[in-house]
């Protein structure tokens, strides 16, 4: 946040607050697993590796869920940035053969 601000840049944080926006990343990311089932999972079908997916990136998506409110500082938070990148690849990845 102190990079931001030095250089004028408008992130959830700095408008709304560190706390509102840590409480918004927990809630989507609590959500975002049933959200994910029912519009990409389910659909596809019981395949072994739809399933193996699913809670894969729902797993993930807990996970960060907790990070995000429990692991403050910037350390941390680098480290759930790219826990995000990687869910957000694994996502794309499993809508590639999910939605075939």
């Amino acid at each position: 946040m102190t990079g931001d601000r030095a250089v004028h840049r408008s992130t959830m944080p700095l408008v709304f607050g560190e706390t509102r926006t840590r409480i918004f990343l927990c809630t989507g990311f609590a959500i975002g697993p049933a959200a994910i089932h029912h519009f990409l999972m389910a659909p596809a079908g019981p395949q072994w590796w739809i399933i193996a997916t699913d809670v894969l990136l729902g797993s993930l998506s807990l996970l960060l869920s907790v990070r995000v409110v429990l692991l403050r500082g910037q350390k941390q938070d680098q480290r759930s940035y790219r826990l995000v990148e990687q869910w957000y690849t694994l996502a794309l990845a499993a809508s590639i053969y999910t939605l075939r």
